[in-house]
């Protein structure tokens, strides 16, 4: 892994300000929903009656169930979107701490994910990173599965076959363990930004 010099317009660590940001909090989010998801999905695969094999596919075969599946994807929807939501808000305040407000919101700011990352480590830290970098290929995780949410797409079924769902919890879990495993990866590149990563020893 290259490393270069830091540019000479990136700010030192510790420096004196205030910041406004949540990004600590969507990675706490995260994991609490996480583990209401795992208990939730749990219950119901204890509770799932024998004749019903092949699953449900109206409300009117078994509303409680029913209902409790709804919940259940709804939580698993919420951790994938809160673990890319913690990712993104903590690259943009890395950005705004690391740059200052106004030339990350000129240089950075609207550029998609990887390249974002691979930006404010090559500026402000002289770290050059790839797509195969382990850091890069968590964040793609996390990327793939919040935007498969966030921009659905329709498909006509005469012409193809159904996408499978996203297992669940699976799918949520896959995407807690990248998020982690991205905050991990970023701490071993930028030893000196640990204090920030981890600014919510809840996580």
């Amino acid at each position: 892994m290259p490393h270069l010099a830091r540019s000479r317009h990136a700010r030192p660590f510790g420096i004196e300000g205030a910041w406004q940001t949540s990004d600590y909090r969507y990675r706490l989010f995260a994991h609490q929903l996480m583990t209401e998801l795992e208990a939730i999905a749990a219950a119901i695969t204890l509770d799932w009656p024998p004749g019903l094999s092949e699953g449900i596919t109206s409300r009117e075969q078994h509303p409680d169930l029913w209902d409790r599946c709804d919940h259940r994807d709804r939580l698993s929807d919420s951790v994938r979107v809160y673990a890319a939501m913690s990712i993104e808000g903590f690259l943009n305040f890395y950005g705004v701490y690391r740059l200052g407000q106004l030339a990350y919101e000129r240089q950075v700011v609207d550029k998609p994910l990887f390249y974002k990352l691979r930006a404010l480590l090559k500026m402000c830290d002289g770290v050059s990173i790839e797509a195969e970098t382990p850091i890069a290929k968590s964040l793609q995780v996390v990327s793939r599965s919040r935007n498969l949410l966030v921009h659905p797409i329709a498909r006509e079924l005469s012409h193809a076959n159904p996408e499978p769902h996203a297992h669940v919890p699976g799918e949520a879990r896959a995407v807690v363990a990248a998020m982690e495993s991205f905050f991990t990866e970023f701490k071993r590149l930028v030893p000196d930004a640990a204090f920030l990563v981890d600014r919510s020893s809840d996580a």
